[in-house]
């Protein structure tokens, strides 16, 4: 549920504008994932990548739907 919520959330951002987000590391791992991997989820490979990401205190990334 959490991917669908993150997804979701992120997809209902207008990418014509610069958008401010905040909120905590968990959700920017996923973001950054999801924005690396839009079309598909694969838990193993997150655990792998995103979960070991160091989440700075400012993460800039583009979304695209």
């Amino acid at each position: 549920m959490f991917i669908h919520r993150v997804k979701s959330f992120f997809d209902e951002i207008d990418n014509a504008k610069n958008t401010l987000v905040v909120t905590h590391g968990g959700v920017i791992r996923m973001a950054k994932y999801l924005s690396q991997n839009p079309h598909s989820f694969d838990w193993n490979e997150y655990e792998k990548t995103a979960l070991h990401l160091k989440i700075k205190n400012t993460e800039v990334f583009k979304w695209s739907k």
